[in-house]
Order: structure tokens, then sequence, then C-alpha cells
């Protein structure tokens, strides 16, 4: 089978979703910095990264839709639009030297967007096993580690499947790399969630203050966790019924910016939290006398831990 070309408005789409996205993810570290400036360097320095790898692959994603939907096409260099790698063949269209250039170096950005894209995803999940164990105080939460890395190595090994066969047509040649990757994203998401979400549930105080707190906090945590999990499987689904479509590049274009999204609502969403767990904190303590300490500790533990 070969790539059917009707379906770049899949791609074209996902881009497009991509983007606006993007500009939330934008509008949301600029929260971020003018909201937690008391967060220290490092950590600053991570959201920083996160985002200058965030904004590389989305500047890829433009350059390449682009190529292939712009110049691709008013050249009518149609067979150009079935390769999606770096180093494409020296194949001449009509000995044209221009055209040469332009299949030369068409696709760097479809196959490097996947470096940066990968790169964002694993320190988003890093960021959310880190926020578990400061909740469990366990090193038994690193066994979370475990899928995080499988699912990294299968990204980049599917990476160097593509340099060595860069043709849509052979997409099939990389399936159990894909698989890997994103199975193994799903089974990070699913644990992260379950794992947050038992800890706030066993949490859960009498109060009706507390509950409502813990409540909203875990409807968060699924929620996050949820909207991930459901681009990853999707992406897996479209890749496994349709290979020789456009349709699961679309998803993976959005799917990186489902997580460098919910990381940043996370973070930005911590004054809010702490407002809502001093409410708490002075509703126990007018109602439960001599129990305000032990509110306080529990309105703590349940909350992301300042950083």
């Amino acid at each position: 089978m070969s790539l059917s070309l009707d379906t770049y408005g899949a791609y074209l789409t996902g881009v497009t979703l991509s983007t606006a996205m993007y500009g939330i993810t934008c509008a949301q570290v600029a929260s971020y910095y003018w909201a937690y400036r008391d967060d220290n360097r490092a950590f600053k320095g991570l959201v920083g990264f996160i985002w200058m790898t965030d904004s590389l692959q989305q500047a890829l994603l433009l350059h390449s839709v682009y190529f292939f939907l712009v110049i691709c096409r008013e050249k009518g260099d149609l067979v150009a639009l079935l390769s999606a790698n770096w180093l494409v063949s020296s194949r001449t269209n009509a000995g044209s030297v221009t055209m040469l250039f332009l299949a030369n170096s068409k696709n760097r950005s479809m196959i490097s967007m996947i470096i940066p894209g990968e790169i964002s995803i694993s320190l988003v999940e890093c960021y959310f096993i880190w926020r578990t164990l400061r909740f469990w105080k366990t090193n038994y939460i690193l066994f979370m580690l475990i899928p995080l890395v499988s699912s990294t190595v299968g990204a980049f090994l599917y990476i160097g499947k593509l340099f060595r066969y860069p043709s849509f047509n052979e997409a099939t040649r990389a399936p159990w790399e894909i698989w890997l990757a994103a199975g193994s994203r799903v089974v990070t998401d699913v644990v992260v969630a379950a794992v947050m979400s038992y800890k706030l549930y066993t949490s859960r105080r009498v109060t009706l203050a507390h509950r409502h707190l813990l409540t909203t906090l875990t409807n968060y945590t699924i929620a996050t966790g949820v909207l991930s999990c459901v681009f990853a499987i999707t992406y897996l689904i479209t890749y496994i019924i349709m290979p020789f479509s456009m349709f699961y590049v679309g998803v993976y274009c959005v799917h990186t910016k489902i997580y460098v999204n919910s990381m940043m609502a996370t973070l930005n969403s911590r004054q809010r939290l702490r407002e809502m767990r001093g409410r708490v904190i002075n509703v126990s303590s007018d109602s439960e006398p001599g129990s305000g300490a032990s509110g306080r500790g529990h309105s703590r533990a349940a909350l992301p831990p300042k950083v």
C-alpha cells in the first residue's frame, strides 16, 4: 500500500490545533513567571527549557506543513510528499537543481520535530513522577520510571527507524517501536493519575470543606491524566488502523502539546489551591476547636508541594 495524499488535511488540522495550543502554552508560561517569581531557579529553568523544546517542535511543524502543502504542490513534486526523512535521496526531478535542493532539505522538520516533542513529554512525565514522589515520600514510586524509560527508548528507536526507512509507504516497518512508546506513555499516565488519586482519596477529612478541596484536586488529577491517555491511545489506534495515512501524525502534533499544557496548568493552579487551603484551615479552626493543626497538616499533604 502507499500513502494517501488526501489525508494531508489531517496533518494540517493537527498542526493548526497544535499552533493554537502552543499559544496557550506561551500564555501559561508567561503567567507562571509572573505569578511564581519565588520558585527556585532550577525549576524555572526546567519550565523554560520545556518551553524552548516545545517552541522548536512548533517551528519544525510549521516548516514541514509549509513545505509539503505549499512548496511541493506548487512545484508539482507529488513524489516528494511520500517520504518524511531527514536526509532524503539524491533523486532529481527532471534534472532540476532547485527540486534537488528542496528534496534534500524538505523533511528535516518532519522527523526532527519528534525529537523535541519526546524530550518535552519525558520531562513533563518526570515532573509528575517527582510530584507524586513528594506526596508519598517513599522511593517505591520510582518504579514508575520503568515505563517512562521504556517509552523514551521506544520513541528514539522509532526515530532511528525513520532514518533507515524514510518513506511513508514503509510506515509498518516500525510497529513495535510505536507500540512500546505509546503503550508505555499510557501506562505511565494511568499509574501517576491512579497513585495521586488514591493518595488524595485516602487523605480525605470528614469535614465538608476538606472533602471539597480534595475532591477538586482528585478530579483535576484524573482529568489531566485521562486527557493525555486518550491522545496516546488515539495516536496508537490510528497508526494501527491507518498506517498509510497522515491521521496518526496529525494526532501526534496535538499529543505533545497536551502534556506541556497539563504541566503548566498544574503549576499555575497552585495559588488558587493555596487560597482554598487557607479557607479550609479557617473553617476547620472555627468549627473544630483544637483541631487546627491536624487540619493544616492534612491540607498541606493534599496540595501540590511548593517548588
